[in-house]
């Protein structure tokens, strides 16, 4: 074999060793950017169940919450919505109109569930026993109503979302014969209507 023909044949093979080896980076390249962009997807995966697994976490604390403290005010399903009541020994001193300074914890626990069901209609009703004339405890419960409702308002609740009255004497809880009646007879009852926290379970 002559020289040239040995150089020109070294050329050659170098050349082919050369595209062999381009292709082989070339293929470790590509494989090498798919299972980056399949971990990026399986981690962008992983992300989003781990934010929708987070949100109905978040979702069903807050409902739990509600829940609590419906029950922590006797709250009851009636044919018209979800009752809470208020005892007044909370909320007022005896014989009086204006708010406790304390009634505020209370009042902001009820606040809570208001805004959770922020569209749902609310009535605010006074009650009170049957001691002293009829007429003067009729007033009484609804200026305890009203000073439930205002706080509320100031809270942030729309007042056109309210409905306030008092009912003075006449819906009597437990008899008024006995101090433990007619404490349970002074409330303040608290309807949101067309509310059922159970149905939601």
């Amino acid at each position: 074999m002559t020289g040239p023909v040995r150089t020109l044949l070294s050329f050659a093979a170098l050349a082919c060793l050369l595209w062999a080896c381009q292709d082989a980076d070339e293929q470790t390249t590509d494989t090498e950017t798919s299972s980056a962009t399949d971990e990026e997807v399986a981690a962008d995966d992983v992300a989003s169940t781990a934010t929708t697994t987070g949100g109905d976490d978040v979702t069903s604390e807050a409902e739990v919450r509600i829940r609590e403290i419906i029950s922590d005010y006797d709250g009851r399903r009636t044919d018209e919505g979800t009752l809470m009541t208020v005892p007044a020994e909370v909320l007022f001193d005896f014989d009086e109109a204006t708010l406790r300074r304390d009634a505020h914890a209370a009042l902001d626990e009820i606040l809570e569930v208001l805004e959770h069901y922020d569209t749902a209609p609310v009535e605010i009703v006074g009650h009170t026993d049957a001691q002293g004339a009829a007429d003067y405890n009729l007033g009484l419960s609804e200026r305890r109503a009203e000073a439930v409702a205002d706080h509320l308002v100031t809270a942030g609740v729309e007042r056109a979302r309210l409905h306030v009255e008092g009912r003075g004497e006449v819906e009597p809880v437990a008899d008024n014969d006995s101090s433990e009646g007619r404490q349970q007879n002074r409330r303040v009852e608290i309807l949101l209507r067309d509310v059922d926290p159970e149905a939601e379970r």
